[in-house]
C-alpha cells in the first residue's frame, strides 16, 4: 500500500507540473506577440494590440529604473483598411451599414510615452507599458479635407463618415534611448473583423523591418 501511495503522488506531481507548464505557455502566447533576447541594454520582451482605439501594450526588459526617465516607448500604426459607417448628422435618416475602405495613402499615426509612466514589476524587473492611439487621432488623419477618405460620404453635406473599426494595419513598437537612438523594435501586420467591440485583440503576425517599410509604401499585402 505504501509503494502504491508513493507512485500515486509521483504521478500526481507530474500531472500538476505538466498542467503548470501548459498554463504558463498559454499565458506567454497570449501576452506576447514575440519574444527574443537582446545582447545588451533594454529590449522588447513582447507586444500586443487591442482595438478601442488602438491600444499598444509592450513589455520591456533590461531597463534600469534610473534610466527610465530618459527612455521612451513609441507605437506607430500604418492603417491600411477601415470599416466606416455613413451617418446623417442632420437626423433625417438612420445610419447606413458599415463598409470597408482600403487606403492607398496616409502617414503612420504615432504615440510616444516616457517609460517613467510605465509600470515596473519589482518581481520580474520588467516594465509594462500601454500607449493608446485615440479615435480622434485616427479620424483626424482619415477624415481631413486633404486626407485619404475625406469626411463627406454623399452629395448631402449632412452625411459624414463615422469610424467603425480599423480592420487592417501595419504596426511598430520601438524603444528609444535618451540620445534618440533605437534600442529595440518590433513589427506586426494586424487585422480585425468589422464591428469588433473595444478591447478586442487584433490578429497580428510578426513581420520583418523590410516588410514594415514596404507596408509604409502601401504595397505589403496582409494575408
Amino acid at each position: 500500500m505504501g509503494v502504491k501511495t508513493k507512485c500515486f503522488w509521483q504521478e500526481e506531481k507530474i500531472m500538476i507540473r505538466r498542467n503548470f507548464l501548459l498554463v504558463g505557455f498559454l499565458v506567454l502566447s497570449i501576452t506576447a506577440l514575440f519574444s527574443r533576447d537582446s545582447l545588451a541594454g533594454v529590449s522588447l520582451s513582447g507586444f500586443s494590440f487591442n482595438w478601442g482605439s488602438i491600444d499598444c501594450a509592450s513589455i520591456l526588459k533590461g531597463l534600469a529604473k534610473k534610466d527610465a526617465p530618459s527612455t521612451a516607448v513609441g507605437c506607430n500604426a500604418k492603417i491600411r483598411e477601415v470599416s466606416l459607417q455613413c451617418v446623417n448628422q442632420g437626423g433625417n435618416a438612420g445610419t447606413s451599414n458599415a463598409e470597408k475602405f482600403q487606403l492607398t495613402e496616409s502617414d503612420p499615426i504615432s504615440v510616444v510615452i516616457n517609460t517613467s509612466s510605465c509600470k515596473l514589476d519589482k518581481v520580474t524587473g520588467r516594465w509594462f507599458c500601454d500607449e493608446s492611439i485615440s479615435d480622434t487621432q485616427i479620424t483626424n488623419v482619415l477624415f481631413a479635407e486633404d486626407g485619404p477618405i475625406g469626411s463627406q460620404c454623399g452629395p448631402n453635406p449632412n452625411f459624414t463618415f463615422q469610424l467603425d473599426v480599423v480592420t487592417e494595419m501595419c504596426a511598430q513598437v520601438l524603444v528609444v534611448n535618451a540620445d534618440g537612438s533605437t534600442a529595440d523594435q518590433g513589427f506586426a501586420a494586424c487585422d480585425l473583423p468589422p464591428e469588433s467591440p473595444a478591447g478586442t485583440p487584433f490578429n497580428c503576425k510578426s513581420i520583418s523591418q523590410s516588410d514594415y517599410s514596404t507596408c509604409l509604401s502601401g504595397l505589403f499585402p496582409i494575408q
